[in-house]
């Protein structure tokens, strides 16, 4: 499958910033192998009031934006294909009503899971404040950077809570690898989802597309309502990323 190179600004935390992206497509679905696996569909939240107003929004909670529902129930049409067994989601509004719009999309009616572990990072007394203002400080080093906020967790903190988390979902999980249904929609936030995704491929030894930028991958903030696909299978369990930070949903969705 070929994969084609191209740049777009994107919203990190109301900062417009610029990501290289190199996706795949999110109709792909989790590619049939000889090996049994699970596919877990990983998804940021959609456009927020706080992204929208360029405040970090950490777990001060923030409502969609109309923008966001309809980026939602977009990645939702673009997974019509794809049927979810379960829905998890942070127990924040924001992801929960993503979850759900992405499942009227599909035209499901599956419950979605609250799960706490996959909340933002709490961002201390930083929280609910103005980007520029978060950036300005003097050891702010990148949103995937060391900089930690009085009050606010540290990194290795919420990578803790996307790990325990991903390791009680193939636990719960694993008796349906191999089963074609094995396919499980999570929706998280920008801070956990690349530190999920630092600890899938620094200590489980993920794989990545072909040609995906590894260091974008691991240290970017994902745009709202990207897809990124991980396959699980019953060797060890070894853990593959087949779709990066799909956005080819939002094209037609417009301000």
């Amino acid at each position: 499958m070929a994969f084609h190179l191209f740049y777009i600004d994107v919203m990190i935390n109301g900062a417009v910033g610029r990501m290289l992206l190199r996706p795949a497509s999110a109709a792909s679905g989790c590619v049939t192998t000889s090996v049994r696996t699970l596919c877990m569909v990983l998804m940021r939240h959609g456009q927020t009031q706080a992204n929208l107003n360029r405040l970090v929004d950490g777990q001060t909670d923030s409502e969609l934006t109309d923008l966001g529902r309809r980026q939602a129930r977009a990645a939702g049409e673009a997974l019509r294909d794809t049927h979810f067994r379960a829905a998890y989601a942070s127990d924040l509004k924001r992801a929960m009503t993503t979850a759900r719009e992405v499942l009227t999309g599909q035209g499901s009616q599956l419950d979605v899971k609250p799960i706490k572990l996959l909340r933002e990072r709490n961002f201390g007394a930083m929280d609910g404040r103005h980007v520029d203002e978060y950036k300005a400080h003097p050891e702010f080093d990148g949103w995937g950077g060391k900089f930690r906020p009085e009050g606010a967790e540290t990194h290795a903190e919420v990578r803790a809570r996307a790990k325990q988390f991903f390791e009680a979902f193939v636990n719960e999980h694993a008796g349906e690898i191999g089963d074609d249904r094995a396919n499980y929609l999570v929706v998280s936030h920008g801070v956990v989802i690349f530190e999920l995704a630092r600890h899938l491929v620094h200590e489980r030894g993920c794989s990545l597309p072909e040609n995906a930028d590894r260091d974008a991958f691991l240290n970017s903030v994902a745009p709202n309502t990207s897809i990124t696909k991980f396959r699980v299978s019953d060797a060890d369990p070894k853990v593959e990323c087949i779709v990066a930070v799909d956005i080819e949903h939002l094209k037609n969705v417009t301000e």
